[in-house]
This record gives structure tokens, sequence and C-alpha cells, in this order.
């Protein structure tokens, strides 16, 4: 399906931005060509949003999920591609396949099989989620003043985790957004009965 392999390879290209930026910081690289193909991978990466922006506004879907603040298209095709409407113990089962617990109360973990991809697509726009115009900041807040910070302790002299208040708290706030946006996608996919075909939208 066109639109599943479209945000596919941009994940791919966003990973080798995240490495040649990693080579840029260090001091032993000093190669221009991986800053010519720093730049050539970012000019990449906007033309694939621009398309997939495009694409999202082909589909009816593009209207529904403005109505929650801070989601975007890429957010939303996501949400779209990862098919929430075919997960028969809701809210649970789709929470943790995107890498999220079924209950907000306890930290977030990854189980095996999960797929953080929609939850990284959210945490892109933390910055605004959390901001001083955003609905979801006072939930934000009384969070992060609710939780306190939690070590987890690995196994076999693994190390530990720190996991702050904030981090916490924004957990809880990606929880109540993916729950909110995957609501959307299944009443949408309810109205028109059949499976959506994302390879029939083409972008403009």
């Amino acid at each position: 399906m066109r639109l599943i392999g479209l945000l596919n390879y941009r994940e791919f290209v966003q990973k080798k931005v995240r490495l040649s930026e990693q080579y840029l910081a260090s001091p032993m690289y000093k190669d221009m060509r991986v800053k010519r193909d720093n730049t050539s991978l970012k000019e990449e990466l906007s033309d694939l949003d621009k398309e997939l922006r495009s694409a999202c506004m082909a589909l009816s879907f593009h209207k529904i999920h403005q109505r929650i603040f801070g989601v975007g298209c890429i957010t939303s095709l996501t949400t779209l591609a990862k098919r929430p409407w075919v997960y028969k113990r809701w809210p649970g089962g789709w929470l943790r396949s995107m890498g999220l617990t079924a209950r907000p109360d306890y930290p977030t973990r990854h189980s095996i099989g999960s797929d953080s991809t929609l939850k990284k697509t959210i945490f892109g726009a933390k910055l605004a989620l959390i901001g001083k115009r955003s609905p979801w900041r006072t939930f934000y807040l009384k969070e992060k003043a609710r939780l306190p910070l939690k070590i987890l302790v690995g196994k076999a002299g693994r190390g530990s985790l720190r996991i702050t208040s904030d981090e916490r708290a924004f957990n809880r706030v990606t929880t109540r957004i993916v729950l909110e946006i995957g609501e959307l996608a299944r009443e949408w996919a309810k109205e028109r009965v059949w499976e959506p075909s994302f390879s029939q939208v083409e972008p403009e």
C-alpha cells in the first residue's frame, strides 16, 4: 500500500538524518560529504512530509483529526496505518501495541512486539503539547506534580533507568492522545463499513 510505504520510508530517512547529525556533532568527522548528505536528507524528508500531507488532505479523516490539538497529518496517517479498528480488546491491546500501557497510572513500558512509531510522532510535538496555549497543559502539570521520579532497576547488573516527573507526565499526555485519535479512527472506519485502502489515495 502506497501510504504505508511512504510512512516507512520517511521513518528510514529520519533515522539517516539523526545518524548524520551525530556524525556532524563529533569532532572526529570533518568530512564535507557528511554535511552535504545531511542537507540532502533533510530536503528529502521535507518533500516526503509535503507528499504525505497532501495525501492526508485527500482523505476524509483529515478534517476529523484536526479536532485533537497537536495531532498533525503524519500522526494521523500513522494511526490509520496501524488500523486501530482491528483490535478486539480495546483499549489495552491498542495501547500496548503502540508502545504504551493500558493504564496511565503505570510507567510507560514497551511490551514484546510493540511498535512505538506513533508515539514518536507525538513526542515530536512535545513543546507545543505542553505549551501555555495547549489544552493538555493543565493535565500535564497536574500529573507532573503528582508523579515522583521513578527508578527502574535493571536485571543482571544492567544498570537502572531514571524516569523523571516530566517524562512520566508527558507519557500520560501521549496515552490520552493515542486513545482519542484511535477512537476517532475507529469511528471513521466504522462509517465506511469497509477497511480503508490507502493504496487508492494518491497525493495531489
